[in-house]
């Protein structure tokens, strides 16, 4: 019960906005993260249709680089990095790179929650503090440490079964 009561607390926590995470979006959320032409926007999804790396789509500025992270803030080592990717468009041409490999949701047990947060990082520089490991990600350092703008997220849950 410890465990379920530890997981709520740091979903409520991070949802009521405390912490860096949590500010007010510059506009509204342009993001759309698609799976299997399924848009995703709170609902509940089955977990062999997420395995494959999403459709990612949003306007993007010119010169602005951009910054996708997928995270899980249910998992049991406090909240579990799945995916990093870098984005931008200079004179039209897109530039896309993985930070981190993309790792499907694969819940332990119960619903999980699964994040897609949109940042920009205006400087342009590359971004650092990239844990090797996937548990115990700490979203609020890592986007203070590259000094990120979030955009806006969106979010689905997954079950175990």
């Amino acid at each position: 019960m410890k465990q379920k009561t530890k997981k709520r607390k740091r979903l409520k926590k991070y949802q009521k906005g405390k912490g860096i995470n949590n500010h007010t979006h510059r506009n509204k959320c342009n993001l759309e993260i698609k799976y299997d032409n399924i848009l995703i926007n709170g609902q509940e999804m089955i977990k062999n249709k997420t395995q494959k790396r999403p459709e990612i789509l949003f306007r993007m500025e010119n010169g602005v680089k951009y910054i996708v992270v997928m995270w899980d803030p249910d998992a049991p080592q406090s909240s579990w990095l799945h995916w990093i990717e870098s984005m931008k468009k200079e004179n039209g041409i897109l530039q896309t790179k993985i930070v981190k490999d993309y790792e499907g949701p694969n819940p332990p047990s119960g619903t999980h929650h699964y994040y897609f947060s949109l940042y920009r990082k205006e400087n342009g520089e590359e971004i650092e503090g990239v844990p090797e490991e996937r548990g115990y990600f700490d979203i609020n350092r890592f986007v203070e440490e590259n000094k990120l703008i979030k955009e806006c997220e969106v979010y689905m849950t997954v079950s175990k079964n």
